[in-house]
């Protein structure tokens, strides 16, 4: 089973391939949000060095967010046109998931995506016997309350996350582990092979906030 996985859901675009739960090749630019010019290239040079073709994968999947708005739909877009072409099945995987499904080793992870100044959006795993379990859901957390939550925690909690250095440096000194470790294309195609398929129709990014657009009319209708 042979998987291409897009990330786009932060400032760094990936692309990536997966076989069997394998992953065989990767490729990031930082693009600082600038997805729509680099994600195309990007795929194409990863087939081409691979010697292979859009036809020959069996899934499409994208990191669905949350995330920048702009950048997830620009990667789900292309996932449902890749998909289409050939009526592939897609998987949708959570930013969250493909953060903490990077990080190696077993005991406790966070996983934190910046969302606002003091905001994230966060959750926490644990991964053991190399399996990946949910403790929390998805929240849009302030760094007082993911602190709290950690508390309740054993043992030391290693942060991932884009953004996640932010919150590593406001949290007191041994909490947390900080292992630079992002949500990425290639962890999304790995986390990909476990997740449940649906229709290329049925992919669609998760926001979990309003974007700018929509709170500024939210605003205006309320004055």
């Amino acid at each position: 089973m042979l998987i291409l996985a897009l990330d786009t859901s932060g400032k760094t675009a990936s692309c990536a391939l997966a076989r069997d739960g394998e992953l065989i090749a990767e490729v990031k630019q930082e693009t600082n949000l600038s997805h729509s010019r680099t994600l195309l290239p990007l795929c194409e040079k990863m087939l081409k060095e691979n010697e292979l073709k859009l036809s020959d994968i069996d899934i499409f999947a994208a990191t669905s967010g949350p995330g920048s708005f702009t950048g997830l739909r620009i990667g789900i877009a292309a996932v449902k046109g890749f998909a289409l072409m050939g009526d592939k099945p897609c998987v949708a995987v959570p930013t969250l998931i493909s953060a903490a499904f990077g990080t190696e080793g077993n005991g406790v992870i966070c996983a934190a995506v910046r969302a606002r100044p003091d905001e994230f959006y966060c959750a926490f795993f644990e991964r053991a016997g190399g399996r990946l379990a949910r403790l929390t859901y998805d929240e849009v957390m302030t760094t007082e309350q993911i602190l709290a939550e950690a508390a309740q925690l054993e043992g030391r909690i290693r942060l991932c996350g884009e953004g996640s250095r932010e919150l590593f440096d406001k949290a007191p000194e041994g909490m947390f582990a900080f292992t630079d470790v992002n949500q990425s294309a290639g962890a999304t195609a790995l986390a990909a092979f476990y997740m449940e398929q649906v229709s290329c129709h049925d992919i669609n990014p998760v926001y979990m906030k309003d974007s700018q657009a929509e709170r500024m009319k939210k605003e205006r209708e309320a004055k």
